[in-house]
């Protein structure tokens, strides 16, 4: 009888021990933690240096990942943005994507396109991909929007970091990118 205590108590820390890191790889699925864009107000931090998804050099993959914006902003305007993969021929993809003016601070305010359910907001922050976002598999891509503050601040740099996933369910096997964008404010029209 002693014995099939310890090995039900054996059992029971197994399973327990398997269902908290199958948890935690599932729900990165739906997206990085905050900070993980590789920009300078995130300490230059990506999921590849946090020990993450490491297994490969920054960078280092043969995918292409792009962030496309218009050049210039209107103060208050919603700026249409588009971060893909291209090359790409893994099951999953996520990104995270930041926007920092000259003195690196956060910009602007981010919000997912309405209907979409392939992105989600962190304080308007940071825009990231959902777990309906990351199950695209070739060259993924997401549409989001960002709306420039209301007063003049020149130029804007986005910072995004992606990851071309192979889809196995584990952090290991994945290659992550970074990319930024630079957008200046547009001339104000004078008066009359």
């Amino acid at each position: 009888m002693k014995n099939y205590f310890k090995i039900a108590a054996y059992f029971v820390f197994v399973a327990g021990i398997m269902g908290i890191s199958a948890s935690t790889i599932f729900a990165l699925s739906g997206g990085p933690a905050d900070g993980r864009t590789g920009s300078p107000a995130d300490g230059l931090k990506t999921c590849n240096d946090t020990g993450c998804h490491n297994s490969f050099t920054l960078n280092s993959g043969k995918a292409t990942f792009s962030i496309s914006a218009p050049d210039n902003y209107t103060l208050g305007e919603v700026v249409p943005i588009t971060i893909s993969f291209g090359n790409s021929s893994t099951l999953k993809h996520g990104f995270e994507l930041s926007a920092l003016d000259a003195n690196d601070n956060h910009i602007g305010t981010f919000s997912s396109v309405a209907g979409d359910n392939k992105t989600q907001t962190s304080n308007g922050n940071y825009i990231k991909h959902t777990s309906a976002g990351s199950s695209q598999s070739g060259n993924a891509s997401w549409n989001v929007q960002w709306t420039a503050p209301a007063d003049g601040q020149g130029v804007v740099t986005f910072y995004a970091a992606g990851n071309e996933a192979n889809g196995d369910f584990t952090n290991q096997g994945d290659y992550i990118y970074t990319t930024t964008k630079q957008i200046s404010a547009a001339a104000a029209t004078p008066t009359a």
